[in-house]
C-alpha cells in the first residue's frame, strides 16, 4: 500500500512540473515557429570625424537589407542589399556627415540583418569611436627645433619628438623657386631625421600643419591650423 501511495506522489510531482515547464513555454509556442536569417559573416567598422565607416560582408541570399541601431536604438539606419551583390565582396557605407552629423564619442551599434518578409536575425553589437571638435581641440602644433636656411633654395629643419602617439606627421606649405605653390605630407617617421628641403624659395612665407590620426585604421585624419615656420639661423 505504502509502495503504491509513494509512486502516485511521484507521477503527480511529474505531471505538476510539466504543467509548469508548459505554461512558461506557451507564450512562446503560441507564436508559432521562428524563421531566423542569418547574420553578417563579417563585420568591420572604422572611426572618423563625426562619421565612421561599416564594412560588412552577407552571404545569406534571403537578406535584403541591414538595419543599424544607435543612440541606444534612438538613432538608426536600414542599409539595402542588392541581390546581384558579389559575396565576395564586401558592401560599405559612411554613417554620419550626409545623412546627419555624429556626435563625438563611443556607440554600441546593434545589427540586424532582415529578408523581404521581415523576419530576422539575431542581434550583432559592436562598437564605434566617433571624434570630432573636443578632439581636434585638444592637437598641438609639432615642435621645431631649428630651422637654418642655406643659400636661397635650401631649408634645414630639425622637428620635436611627437606629443602623441595619434601624430601622424606633418603637411609643409611653400612655394618653389620657380614660383609655384608647394604642399608636401612628411609622416612622422621621417621626421626623426634632420629635413633638407630643397628647391623652395626661403624668402617667402613658409608654414606648416601637424596632422593626426586618431586611431590606426580610421578613415579621417586631423589638421592643426598653420603656423608660419620661422628661420632661427
Amino acid at each position: 500500500m505504502k509502495k503504491r501511495y509513494c509512486v502516485s506522489i511521484i507521477l503527480l510531482l511529474l505531471y505538476t512540473a510539466c504543467s509548469d515547464m508548459n505554461e512558461s513555454l506557451d507564450p512562446y509556442l503560441s507564436k508559432g515557429e521562428i524563421i531566423y536569417i542569418a547574420k553578417s559573416d563579417s563585420v568591420k567598422i572604422y572611426s572618423g570625424n563625426e562619421r565612421f565607416l561599416l564594412q560588412f560582408w552577407m552571404s545569406d541570399p534571403r537578406a535584403v537589407e541591414l538595419c543599424v541601431y544607435w543612440s541606444q536604438k534612438g538613432d538608426s539606419l536600414i542599409i539595402p542589399i542588392a541581390e546581384d551583390r558579389n559575396i565576395t565582396e564586401p558592401i560599405e557605407l559612411f554613417i554620419g556627415k550626409n545623412e546627419k552629423i555624429i556626435s563625438e564619442g563611443n556607440y554600441t551599434l546593434n545589427l540586424v540583418t532582415r529578408d523581404k518578409y521581415k523576419n530576422m536575425s539575431v542581434i550583432d553589437e559592436y562598437n564605434a569611436n566617433v571624434y570630432g571638435e573636443k578632439f581636434a581641440s585638444s592637437l598641438l602644433n609639432k615642435y621645431v627645433k631649428s630651422v637654418e636656411a642655406i643659400g636661397d633654395s635650401i631649408l634645414k629643419i630639425a622637428w620635436g619628438g611627437a606629443y602623441s602617439s595619434t601624430e601622424y606627421g606633418i603637411k609643409l606649405f611653400y612655394v618653389s623657386k620657380e614660383n609655384s605653390n608647394e604642399e608636401q605630407i612628411f609622416t612622422t617617421e621621417i621626421l626623426k631625421k634632420e629635413m633638407n628641403l630643397t628647391d623652395v624659395d626661403v624668402k617667402q612665407p613658409i608654414y606648416y600643419s601637424t596632422i593626426y590620426l586618431p586611431e590606426p585604421t580610421a578613415v579621417d585624419t586631423f589638421y592643426t591650423e598653420k603656423v608660419l615656420l620661422k628661420i632661427t639661423k
